[in-house]
């Protein structure tokens, strides 16, 4: 099991952004930085999430962080209310 803890570093009501910075845990072992970026967009009647993950490698053999989009998964379940208030 890995650890984080992360900051709300950014959020932008008006257009639907909020940042996530990750402060410390195992993460930053192996990224020497990594922020996890939410924005919503509209389409039609629709709104969908963007997710983005701004990430800086310890080393260029580092794998970039894809195993990490199940939190993301979960962290987006915690922000449907803030969003569609």
């Amino acid at each position: 099991m890995e650890t984080a803890k992360h900051i709300i570093e950014e959020i932008d009501d008006e257009l639907h952004k909020i940042v996530f910075k990750v402060i410390e845990g195992d993460i930053l072992k192996v990224y020497n930085s990594i922020s996890f970026i939410f924005t919503t967009k509209d389409v039609g009647d629709k709104k969908f999430v963007i997710w983005t993950i701004e990430f800086e490698k310890a080393s260029a053999s580092i794998p970039d962080p894809t195993s990490y989009m199940d939190v993301v998964c979960g962290i987006v379940g915690n922000m449907d209310s803030h969003f569609l208030k």
